[in-house]
């Protein structure tokens, strides 16, 4: 791809974290204390390798895994949640300016707004602004408050669609633990059937157990649908898939309109 491509890549929650751990900490001095045991460090190092050597322009947004799902499901409040996720992302801006990377955080927390829907005007704007100076802005699955006791969810997914709008995109690549969709959840299932290119969720099998506090997979799939831009749900595992989405090889699933 040139040059001057716009690409968007989401680090999925279940590729850098240990999302499925029921014993997350629910208070802000025992989640600074334990955080490193749900973070996967080795993964995001060799990401932080790969992403490194792309010649494209770059929009990075992390998923939030139990830093974010578990806490929000459990009734914690938004400045713990809010904190817990802060610090997985800062987390992995240390791993990634081991690599000579510097990205440059923006939260949602602090540049969102909620009436009845969200409000994303100033986290592009800070995000654009980031972008005009030649650095990488890195988002991240957050809250936003609305009142003292109550915040609404933005997920990593609602931010990259939203990214992805305002900056017209050409591509959005999400890295997960598997090699992209089947028909059946292949970590359960033998004879879940990969499929190479999606355009609507029809014979997909969505099992509750699967779904987070941000709805999912399926919420995932319907979200890339409502935008005409290609994405790919490709194996992050695997060494070099990323390099060949970006080139545009079928890697993984394609989703389009």
């Amino acid at each position: 791809m040139k040059k001057m491509d716009r690409i968007i890549i989401k680090l999925g929650g279940s590729l850098i974290t240990e999302k499925d751990r029921e014993d997350f900490p629910t208070t802000i001095n025992e989640i600074e204390k334990r955080a490193d045991e749900f973070i996967k460090h080795e993964i995001i190092r060799n990401l932080a390798k790969e992403i490194s050597k792309l010649k494209v322009n770059l929009i990075i947004i992390n998923g939030a895994g139990p830093f974010g799902h578990f806490l929000v499901d459990r009734g914690c409040d938004a400045k713990t949640v809010h904190f817990s996720v802060q610090l997985l992302n800062q987390k992995i801006i240390d791993i990634f300016k081991k690599e000579r990377m510097d990205l440059v955080p923006v939260p949602p927390y602090d540049t969102c707004s909620y009436k009845k829907r969200i409000y994303g005007d100033e986290l592009w704007k800070k995000t654009k602004q980031i972008l005009d100076n030649g650095k990488i802005p890195i988002i991240y699955g957050d809250v936003i408050p609305i009142s003292k006791k109550d915040y609404e969810v933005i997920s990593g997914d609602d931010i990259v669609v939203e990214m992805a709008k305002r900056w017209k995109a050409n591509k959005i690549i999400m890295l997960s633990d598997v090699n992209g969709i089947f028909t059946r959840d292949p970590k359960i299932y033998s004879d879940a059937k990969f499929i190479p290119e999606l355009r609507d969720t029809k014979n997909i099998e969505f099992r509750l157990a699967n779904i987070d506090v941000t709805g999912g997979l399926q919420s995932k799939i319907k979200k890339l649908l409502s935008i005409d831009i290609p994405s790919q749900i490709i194996n992050g595992l695997e060494s070099g898939n990323l390099e060949k989405a970006i080139n545009g090889e079928s890697v993984g699933t394609i989703i389009r309109q």
